[in-house]
């Protein structure tokens, strides 16, 4: 965000500190915080995980069958309109997105209209949006919501996500 000029500095850091905090506030929660490889403030990020007492690990870089293996280990999939959350639905995450920009999404918003995410602003109630993605309720569930148009346009990542689905997800998968 910062890197492509969409926040500058000091407001990204701002905000994801607001995130931070409203996260700190879940009982027994455990981070996994994959920076996108351009991203260069790492040890910011930790400063403010160890500020804040938040359990968790940063990662950056790694292979594809590295990334769906992490997003298959962690509960719920946590992001800011990245596109890694297409790749969360397909592994049938629930995904939980986190507005940075006041609604003025610069990148796609696809992600956000795709209702196959639980929606929150940075400032909201982000406490109560990833515990509900905990619960990974049916009607949350990222694969029975997913519209046609995402569905078609990521068909052909079908068979790499594939090895990282549960039974369940897999017999939901062969549903659709």
């Amino acid at each position: 965000m910062v890197e492509d000029g969409d926040l500058n500095k000091q407001e990204y850091f701002k905000k994801l500190e607001i995130v931070f905090q409203k996260l700190a506030l879940i009982k027994d929660i455990e981070l996994t915080l994959k920076l996108h490889p351009r991203e260069g403030y790492l040890d910011l990020c930790q400063e403010m995980l160890t500020n804040l007492n938040l359990r968790g690990k940063i990662v950056r870089e790694m292979s594809r069958e590295e990334f769906y293996k992490l997003i298959q280990e962690n509960d719920s999939f946590i992001n800011f309109g990245s596109t890694a959350a297409l790749e969360a639905m397909i592994i049938n995450k629930p995904i939980v997105t986190i507005d940075m920009f006041d609604g003025k999404w610069p990148y796609s918003d696809i992600i956000v209209k795709s209702n196959a995410t639980i929606n929150v602003r940075y400032d909201g109630n982000i406490q109560k949006a990833v515990e509900e993605s905990f619960e990974d309720r049916v009607e949350l569930r990222p694969l029975r919501q997913f519209n046609e148009m995402m569905f078609t346009a990521l068909a052909s990542e079908k068979v790499l996500a594939k090895d990282w689905l549960s039974q369940e997800d897999e017999a939901a998968w062969k549903n659709l």
